[in-house]
């Protein structure tokens, strides 16, 4: 089942926002979905003696949603592939700056509970710095709503960050 922009819109415009750092403290990741649909990553990662900062914006959304019926409650599903581009590279090693092209693929999940107190997002994204530095994120945010209220009740976020 197909839905429009304006569908996509309407799920969207909670937003979700997650400050993630893996355990290794390499480094830490923002997602954020913002009130006009669009998803912006941007990451921070130290690496050894090089700190390199990426900001990211999404050149190609594409989705999907589905709708699944579960006696008398309906999940809905929406699915987005997004390719992400650095925007703005900087980084150093000491006072010697260089820069990285770094590529990124990533999918997530979206989902939302038929009673509406909870919703989820689900994704992993792949970044490739050089031949000897890839990682991988496996991202999962769960939250939780009050009932009748439009408020935040809990939120966890699991990630598994390592080098290929």
């Amino acid at each position: 089942m197909k839905t429009d922009a304006a569908e996509v819109q309407l799920i969207l415009n909670e937003g979700f926002v997650a400050y993630l750092s893996d355990v290794a403290r390499i480094g830490a990741v923002k997602y954020n979905i913002s009130s006009d649909g669009r998803v912006i990553v941007s990451s921070d990662i130290r690496f050894r003696k090089i700190e390199v900062r990426y900001n990211y914006h999404v050149s190609e959304i594409n989705n999907s949603t589905s709708l699944e019926g579960r006696f008398d409650a309906a999940v809905w599903f929406t699915t987005f592939t997004i390719t992400l581009v650095a925007d703005e590279t900087e980084s150093g090693y000491d006072t010697h700056a260089q820069s990285f092209k770094m590529s990124n693929t990533g999918s997530f999940v979206y989902s939302t509970s038929g009673d509406g107190l909870s919703d989820t997002l689900k994704g992993k994204i792949n970044s490739i710095v050089s031949s000897d530095f890839k990682t991988s994120q496996e991202v999962v945010i769960v939250r939780e709503l009050i009932p009748f209220m439009d408020e935040v009740l809990n939120s966890t976020v699991d990630i598994n960050n390592y080098l290929q």
